[in-house]
């Protein structure tokens, strides 16, 4: 028997519907507009739930924690892009084709993965937003900088990390801040 069905409902359709895999939190604050009083514990239980029953699959991410995205979205061959300052992951058509030419002789390629990096068409507005004020910017990684960065990276938002130096200590905020406003 499954436990709370209305909750589990939500955040399998959040992800269904998300059209790019989701981060836990990203999943949370989703289903949260459905059931509002949702926990984030629900939230990683029902993953793995749904992961079990096959209706989801994690999307790893070099140095950084998986998304998912559902078993359908997964079972068509695609890439995803990691935008590198609000650390949303996002689908994407189109492959490079041919990819044996690269592997060294005697070796059997079986398949690939493809994860392109960058900054997200919302990112890139408001980078061009922020940079319009008069005052020169310069921008700094929190990654390599010794803060106590307030950004969470699968929120989309600049909510406190549940865990701050865990966050930090995993190097999973790539947002650049604006040093000259600190």
């Amino acid at each position: 028997m499954v436990r709370n069905t209305r909750q589990r409902e939500a955040i399998r359709r959040v992800i269904e519907e998300a059209g790019r895999p989701l981060g836990p939190h990203e999943i949370l604050v989703e289903a949260q507009r459905q059931v509002p009083r949702l926990g984030i514990a629900t939230v990683y239980r029902t993953i793995n739930a749904l992961i079990e029953d096959q209706v989801i699959v994690p999307v790893p991410i070099p140095g950084g924690p998986p998304r998912y995205e559902a078993r359908v979205a997964a079972e068509t061959h695609h890439h995803h892009f990691l935008c590198q300052h609000c650390g949303r992951l996002f689908d994407i058509s189109g492959c490079p084709g041919e990819l044996t030419s690269l592997i060294p002789p005697g070796f059997e390629l079986s398949g690939h993965d493809l994860l392109l990096r960058g900054t997200c068409a919302a990112c890139v507005t408001q980078h061009q937003q922020t940079n319009s004020s008069s005052r020169p910017v310069e921008k700094n990684d929190c990654r390599s900088q010794a803060r106590n960065c307030q950004h969470d990276p699968t929120s989309g938002g600049n909510r406190e990390p549940q865990n701050v130096s865990a966050s930090r200590s995993s190097g999973s905020c790539s947002t650049l801040h604006d040093a000259a406003a600190e």
